[in-house]
C-alpha cells in the first residue's frame, strides 16, 4: 500500500501538524532546581502548578542547534518521548529530539548522556532487576543501555522508522515501525526473532500522522496498521491469528474527497481478553482477542488519539469530542470534557484517580476520573504531545520545546 502520511489531528480542525516543528505564542518560562528528595516526605514547593499538581523542579533538556534563546524563536521542537522511571534507585531516564538519552537524579543532575545519533521519539523502558534501559531512535535503531553509565550492552540497526514504545517480555523485545513492521528481538543481543509485515493491498491512501503501538495479552500482540486493519499476531513466532479491516467500515462524508482509514491509537486489552481499538473514521472498536470478533463499534467516537481502561470504565481521549468515560460494556458515557487546545495525549491514570492528558497546545490537565471535574494544570508555554510518567505520587513530563517538569501529584 502507497501511503501519504499528513499532520496530526487538532481539536478544532480534522488535522494539525503534530510532527518535525509547530508554531506557537512564545513566554519565558523560569527554570527552577529542587529543593527535596522523591520519596522522603520532605514539603513541595507552592506556586507552580495547582491543586492536584506541584511543579517540583523543571530542567530544560533541548536548545537550538544555533545557540539562540529557545524562547526567543516561534519554532518549537515537538517531544513525543516519555520517561523510563526508576523508583528504588531514585533515578530518571528520558531521550529527547536531541538524540540523547539522559540519566538524571531526583533534584535534575545528569548522571550520564548517551548519544544516539538520531532524535528519541518514543518512549524509554527499563528492566530495572537486569538494570538495562531500552531506547529506540526515529531512524529504527534500538540501543540496551546499562541504567548506571548508559554505555550500550548492544545495538541493532532496523532501519524503519520509529515512534512507538518498545514492549518487553522475559526474553523479547517487542517493536513496530511507522511502517507496519513488528520485530521481535532477543533480549540478550539484539538479534533478531522474527519479524512480521502485513502483506501489501496495492491501494493508495492517505494517513495520520502517527502510528498505533502494541498490545499484548497472554501470547498474542494486538496493533493498529496504516491501511485500517486491526491485527493480532502470535508473540512466539510472529505468525497471523486474525485480522480485523476497519476500513471497510469508513463511510465518506458528503463531499469529502480524501478519506483516511488507519489505525493511530494503541490498543488496550482488558482483564477478560477484549480488545479496545479505534480507527480515526471508523470509531472505537471492541474485539475479542481470541477470534477477532467485533462486540460492538460506536462509530461516533471518530478522532481518537488515546485509550485507558480503569476497571469497568474506559477513559477516550480524542481530538474531536476530548476526553470521556464510558462504561465498557454499555457504552453509556458518564462524563465528557472538551480539549481547550490542541490535541489531547494518550490519557494517563494515577493511583488517586486522576486521569493525566497532556494539550498539544496548551497544558497538562489533571482531571477527577469519577467526575471529569478539572483539579490542576500545568502551563509550559509550547504544550505537551507526550503523556507523562507516574509513579505513585510523582510524575514527570517532557513538554514541546524540551523542558523535562518533575511533579507531585495528589487527589
Amino acid at each position: 500500500m502507497n501511503t501519504t502520511r499528513l499532520g496530526f489531528r487538532g481539536a478544532a480542525s480534522a488535522f494539525a501538524l503534530l510532527c518535525g516543528s509547530l508554531l506557537f505564542g512564545c513566554g519565558a518560562v523560569e527554570t527552577h532546581s529542587s529543593d527535596f528528595g522523591w520519596m522522603d516526605g520532605r514539603a513541595e514547593r507552592r506556586g507552580d502548578g495547582t491543586g492536584a499538581l506541584r511543579v517540583r523542579w523543571e530542567r530544560q533538556l533541548v536548545t537550538p542547534d544555533d545557540g539562540d534563546n529557545l524562547f526567543d524563536t516561534a519554532f518549537v521542537p515537538v517531544e513525543l518521548s516519555v520517561a523510563a522511571l526508576d523508583p528504588g534507585r531514585n533515578r530518571v531516564y528520558v531521550g529527547a529530539s536531541d538524540g540523547a538519552v539522559r540519566g538524571l537524579d531526583l533534584d535534575g543532575r545528569e548522571l550520564f548522556r548517551y548519544e544516539t545519533g538520531a532524535p528519541i521519539e518514543s518512549p524509554l523502558v527499563i528492566d530495572r532487576e537486569q538494570g538495562t534501559i531500552y531506547a529506540v531512535s526515529v531512524d529504527g535503531k534500538v540501543f540496551a543501555l546499562a541504567d548506571d553509565t548508559g554505555e550500550p550492552d548492544w545495538t541493532k540497526e532496523l532501519t524503519v522508522p520509529t515512534r512507538q514504545e518498545p514492549l518487553l517480555t522475559e526474553d523479547a523485545i517487542y517493536i513496530i515501525s511507522e511502517t507496519d513492521q513488528i520485530f521481535a528481538l532477543n533480549r540478550a543481543d539484539g538479534e533478531l526473532l522474527f519479524s512480521y509485515k502485513r502483506d501489501e493491498t496495492g491501494d493508495d491512501a492517505f494517513a495520520i500522522a502517527g502510528h498505533a503501538g502494541l498490545a499484548r495479552f497472554q501470547n498474542t500482540l494486538v496493533t493498529g496498521l496504516t491501511d485500517g486493519t486491526v491485527v493480532a499476531i502470535d508473540a512466539t513466532d510472529g505468525s497471523l491469528k486474525w485480522e480485523l479491516p476497519t476500513s471497510i467500515d469508513v463511510e465518506a462524508a458528503e463531499g469529502q474527497t480524501i478519506e483516511f482509514h488507519d489505525v493511530d491509537t494503541t490498543p488496550v486489552v482488558s482483564e477478560e481478553g477484549l480488545v479496545y481499538a479505534a480507527s480515526f473514521a471508523a470509531g472505537l472498536y471492541a474485539i475479542r482477542i481470541g477470534s477477532g470478533t467485533v462486540e460492538w463499534r460506536e462509530p461516533e467516537m471518530t478522532g481518537i488519539t488515546g485509550l485507558a481502561i480503569a476497571g469497568r470504565w474506559l477513559v477516550v481521549a480524542s481530538a474531536d469530542s476530548g476526553i470521556s468515560l464510558i462504561e465498557r460494556h454499555s457504552r453509556e458515557v458518564a462524563w465528557q470534557r472538551e480539549v481547550q487546545r490542541g490535541a489531547p495525549t494518550q490519557p494517563i491514570l494515577t493511583r488517586d484517580g486522576l486521569v493525566l492528558v497532556g494539550e498539544s497546545r496548551g497544558s497538562m490537565v489533571a482531571l477527577s476520573l469519577s467526575s471529569g471535574q478539572e483539579m490542576s494544570r500545568i502551563d509550559s508555554g509550547f504544550g505537551f504531545s507526550a503523556p507523562p510518567r507516574v509513579a505513585g505520587p510523582y510524575g514527570w513530563v517532557l513538554s514541546n520545546g524540551g523542558r523535562l517538569f518533575a511533579f507531585g501529584v495528589r487527589n
